[in-house]
């Protein structure tokens, strides 16, 4: 799945970068979970979305960063 994200073009992820920015509040470069549950608590899908991005963090940091994100969001 990172494969995936680190060859796609611009045009491609353009609107997750933009998800990915407003989901990581203090602007660090990686979203925790809280952040996540911050900005997906709202949404009727919210506990399936959480479910994924935990499983997108492949170094166990406990947070993911910009490719983690965007190799599983690419990926669905």
């Amino acid at each position: 799945m990172t494969a995936i994200a680190v060859h796609a073009s611009p045009d491609d992820i353009k609107q997750l970068t933009e998800t990915f920015k407003a989901l990581d509040k203090n602007g660090d470069g990686t979203i925790t979970f809280d952040e996540m549950k911050a900005g997906l608590g709202h949404k009727e899908n919210a506990e399936s979305l959480l479910a994924l991005l935990k499983g997108a963090d492949t170094d166990n940091s406990g947070s993911i960063d910009y490719t983690e994100f965007l190799a599983a969001t690419l990926d669905q």
